[in-house]
């Protein structure tokens, strides 16, 4: 493709991902998510491009993790960059290997927790002016189909390997239809500025180790485009996710009751649903407990366990505090610390 029509069918192509999901409402205030690499640095000069015809006001935010020296220079050219874009910048620092240890937490989930944190709190700050603000990630088909094996190799259901969603609730994902490639090629075309994190070539992590040594390899020795079927199997189970999602909202109303200090359920109820919707209504709970979502599927089916465990006071500890206490034919979902002993109402 050349230059000038790869330029201008990877805009076109961003535009019309952005409103067939409806991404950014027209006058949304944006709030670009930027470390200073091509993803991200490209994500911010296709949103200028359309800004002006969309009433769009956009706002940069980067973030130091604390956890590399050129992390300092990276913020400092994003910044530099945004100025000269014309937009307001704002930096958030943290030291993560801190709260990694404080947490239990990979150094992965808490580097994310944190980023997160501080780009809702600034998102959350810009909503006393304006009514519709919205948090752009720069995540792109390549990082789509990188999640579906991250997931997978963690033992995720169904949630978990289909996918990174266009948006949720305030996040918003403009290139997650965009292939990598096209991407470098126009950054290259626009001669733009960038500064790539080494940390992307750490074979530590299991992400870089899936997008460094398994995709090529699986390209190589089998001839499959994986960024042209797995989408398609992961919008298929999306799909699926989303109709057993409506199943377990549906049984939950029946199944589980709110309390003062969190939730309780009947055995004799949760026996009779389904297998995978057992699973699904504890998911739901604990997403309910913790903020970090720190738990992973076999927290889930121990919990499941607990359920049919003849000891009749038998109590799981959960991540984030979360306990999980069988009391003769109930099952107490509580944070440590609270009575499961409260007055109780539908959910």
């Amino acid at each position: 493709m050349a230059s000038k029509n790869l330029v201008r069918t990877l805009e076109l192509t961003v535009l019309q991902w952005i409103q067939k999901h409806d991404l950014l409402p027209e006058g949304s205030c944006i709030l670009v998510a930027v470390s200073g690499g091509v993803d991200s640095m490209c994500l911010l000069h296709l949103l200028k491009k359309w800004a002006k015809h969309k009433k769009w006001k956009l706002r940069v935010a980067t973030f130091d993790h604390g956890l590399r020296k050129a992390a300092k220079s990276e913020v400092k050219f994003v910044k530099a960059e945004a100025k000269r874009l014309g937009i307001a910048c704002v930096v958030g620092r943290a030291n993560t290997k801190k709260h990694q240890k404080e947490q239990d937490l990979s150094l992965e989930e808490s580097a994310r927790i944190l980023r997160y944190r501080f780009l809702t709190a600034k998102a959350q700050a810009l909503k006393a002016k304006h009514k519709k603000v919205k948090i752009a990630l720069a995540h792109h088909l390549d990082d789509q189909v990188e999640t579906f094996f991250v997931q997978l190799f963690k033992g995720s259901g169904l949630g978990g390997i289909s996918g990174m969603k266009p948006k949720n609730d305030i996040f918003v994902r403009p290139l997650l239809n965009t292939p990598k490639a096209w991407l470098t090629a126009y950054a290259k075309n626009k001669k733009m500025k960038v500064r790539e994190d080494a940390s992307n070539d750490d074979l530590r992590f299991l992400r870089n180790r899936i997008r460094h040594e398994l995709l090529p390899f699986i390209s190589k020795k089998f001839e499959i485009n994986l960024k042209k079927t797995l989408p398609n199997l992961m919008q298929i189970l999306k799909e699926e996710h989303e109709l057993l999602e409506n199943l377990t909202k549906e049984t939950q109303h029946h199944t589980v009751q709110t309390c003062k200090s969190g939730f309780r359920v009947e055995v004799d109820h949760f026996g009779k649903v389904p297998k995978g919707v057992q699973r699904r209504t504890i998911k739901n709970i604990l997403d309910q407990m913790s903020s970090s979502r720190n738990y992973s599927s076999s927290h889930v089916d121990h919990a499941c366990d607990l359920f049919y465990n003849p000891n009749s006071h038998k109590v799981l500890m959960m991540p984030d505090g979360i306990l999980i206490q069988k009391i003769k034919n109930t099952v107490f979902f509580h944070k440590k610390g609270f009575n499961h002993i409260d007055a109780v109402q539908r959910v």
